[in-house]
């Protein structure tokens, strides 16, 4: 009887050892298969709209994410271009709100013209360089230009926006690499899409450890064009970010982080 019971006490031991060489083995696999699927992800709102301060950033803030907030230099301007889709412009107030909150302001122009339309050089440089230094005389940090419609423009658009800017974001639709080029891509987020396709942009980023760049415009009830995107199809975007590897982060972090190579 003693044996029997010494014997099972041997089996208990060995078995319980055996376990713990399991966990510490495999486990730690486990970890090193999650990192290997990690990335990045930015959250980039164009136009500077009222529905990104009353809608997105409360949301984005529960969840201590920051964002990307892309603001035209002439505020008149661009609220005579955005009122008639349904979203106004935010005030300057609500814009220093969110830079105060952590959220990065970037560029998007003096008065969001279509690049690919401007030859002229003055006006260029009142679009690219003079906005940048409005937003500046009003105590913003400018590091990026985000490309009205994601037109780059000719050489001269081209040679101003890269003197002027650490990066930029454009409207195309891949993700980028790490370490970042200066030239960002981004997904923009449209009426159309489904929670399919945010699933694939994220599992791309994850699979090949990449940066992805979401761009959001109007958030409202009833889109009047594709650029603008419901509640219910934003707050999508935001659980499936949740679910996913990817770490949120700000255009600044990364380049922080990693040295930066040269668009081709």
């Amino acid at each position: 009887m003693i044996e029997v019971r010494k014997l099972t006490w041997l089996w208990i031991t060995f078995s319980l050892l055996v376990l713990i060489v399991l966990i510490f083995t495999f486990i730690p696999e486990a970890k090193e298969s999650n990192e290997d699927h990690s990335g990045y992800i930015t959250l980039w709102f164009d136009d500077g709209l009222l529905s990104t301060y009353e809608v997105a950033y409360p949301i984005l803030e529960e969840k201590n994410w920051k964002g990307v907030l892309a603001v035209i230099a002439d505020q008149k301007i661009a609220n005579k271009k955005f009122i008639p889709d349904g979203d106004p412009i935010m005030s300057w107030e609500q814009v220093e709100e969110l830079r105060d909150a952590g959220w990065e302001i970037s560029s998007h122009s003096m008065t969001h013209p279509r690049f690919n339309n401007i030859t002229d050089e003055m006006t260029l440089r009142l679009e690219i360089v003079s906005s940048k230094d409005r937003l500046e005389e009003m105590g913003f940090r400018i590091d990026s230009f985000t490309l009205p419609y994601g037109e780059k423009g000719d050489k001269f658009a081209e040679k101003l926006v890269l003197e002027e800017y650490s990066y930029w974001r454009s409207c195309i639709h891949e993700t980028n690499p790490i370490p970042p080029e200066r030239h960002i891509r981004s997904y923009l987020l449209t009426t159309e899409h489904q929670k399919d396709d945010i699933i694939s942009w994220i599992q791309k980023a994850e699979k090949n450890e990449e940066w992805l760049v979401i761009c959001f415009h109007a958030i409202v009830d009833t889109p009047s064009h594709r650029w603008q995107h419901t509640y219910s199809q934003f707050l999508m975007v935001i659980e499936e970010i949740e679910r996913s590897n990817l770490k949120v982060v700000l255009p600044s972090e990364i380049f922080d982080q990693y040295s930066c190579k040269e668009v081709q």
